[in-house]
């Protein structure tokens, strides 16, 4: 059975019985960092720093010499519906597309962005070249004027979707200048100062909302040191913009190929 650790910022119904995790388990973990749930064994109190990205290491921290087989990492309101306006949360997996996935081997993203029109729009007119780490042009028809001008100058697609190559999102920070940081404000030098073989990534394959299926195999080819750095690097406030690196960051993590520069 997977083990659902689940983040919660007055998301979930008081009424658990209502939680749209229980169609898949009953062995789940909610990190309540509203502080509004009555405390159980299945429910603590969480410390509201790093949004989710600190619950997922804090978590490893804590549970490291005893991980479950695998690990549902994931927000309270990953079924919300997308593009809602601000202050509203959005979502980012359907249902649906979690009974499609909750069963697949190996580390999971967990979204359902290629389900968008948008990208399959684009998948209509781009294919990404996985080892060029670049996009080709494979229908000009479907294409604007503009966004061939903007593909020309290498700023077009900024984001990408599909099945098989996952949520790919340009390399440029675009997200750093909405939040503060204290250690860094770039994912090159995040990266570069924590992995020996990493290389700059034109495009960053990642799961929007930091909700991944990991295998606990994946999570010990590092060290407990590695995670407990990370964890370190968003615990000094609510919403911060490392914890935005780092979103970007834990496919490659999870994915467990990178090769840790320890202290």
């Amino acid at each position: 059975m997977i083990k659902f650790v689940i983040s919660d910022y007055n998301w979930l119904d008081p009424d658990l019985t209502k939680a749209w995790f229980n169609e898949f388990t009953s062995d789940y973990l909610i990190l309540d960092k509203f502080h509004r749930l009555k405390k159980t064994d299945n429910i603590i109190w969480q410390k509201n720093v790093g949004q989710n990205v600190y619950d997922m290491f804090d978590y490893i921290v804590e549970n490291y010499d005893n991980l479950p087989k695998k690990i549902f990492f994931c927000r309270a309101c990953i079924t919300f519906p997308q593009g809602r306006s601000k202050p509203l949360s959005n979502g980012n997996c359907s249902l649906n597309k979690i009974r499609e996935l909750i069963n697949k081997p190996g580390l999971v993203e967990v979204n359902n962005y290629s389900d968008l029109e948008k990208y399959k729009i684009l998948n209509k007119s781009f294919k990404y070249l996985r080892k060029k780490d670049k996009f080709q042009i494979i229908n000009s028809n479907n294409i604007s004027f503009m966004e061939k001008l903007k593909f020309k100058i290498d700023i077009h697609p900024s984001s990408f979707c599909n099945t098989k190559e996952g949520y790919l999102e340009i390399n440029n920070n675009w997200y750093i200048k909405h939040f503060k940081t204290k250690f860094f404000r770039s994912f090159d030098k995040f990266m570069i100062n924590f992995f020996e073989n990493y290389k700059h990534k034109k495009y960053i394959r990642f799961s929007p909302g930091c909700n991944y299926i990991v295998p606990s195999e994946n999570i010990y080819k590092y060290p407990k040191d590695l995670y407990y750095r990370l964890r370190s690097l968003v615990d000094y406030a609510p919403v911060v913009g490392e914890a935005h690196i780092l979103e970007r960051a834990l496919y490659y993590i999870f994915n467990g190929k990178l090769k840790y520069k320890a202290k």
